[in-house]
């Protein structure tokens, strides 16, 4: 179970850092990247930025839990 909790953590580490790669270079006004992001989803570039941290830090107490098991 250790190692199923792992890989999620990993998992969402690893989006979690895309999105916020993304929310970043979509928070440059006039990058065609926010431009699309805005048309396709709905979502500012600052939307995309809070999900990937709040994505990061729910791996983290993923990653947590695995070590206490």
């Amino acid at each position: 179970m250790a190692t199923i909790h792992l890989a999620g953590s990993i998992v969402l580490f690893l989006f979690g850092g895309v999105i916020t790669l993304f929310g970043l270079v979509s928070l440059d006004v006039s990058n065609p990247v926010s431009d699309d992001a805005r048309l396709i989803l709905g979502l500012s570039g600052f939307h995309f930025f809070v999900i990937g941290v709040f994505m990061i830090v729910i791996g983290v107490f993923v990653a947590q839990m695995s070590k206490s098991k």
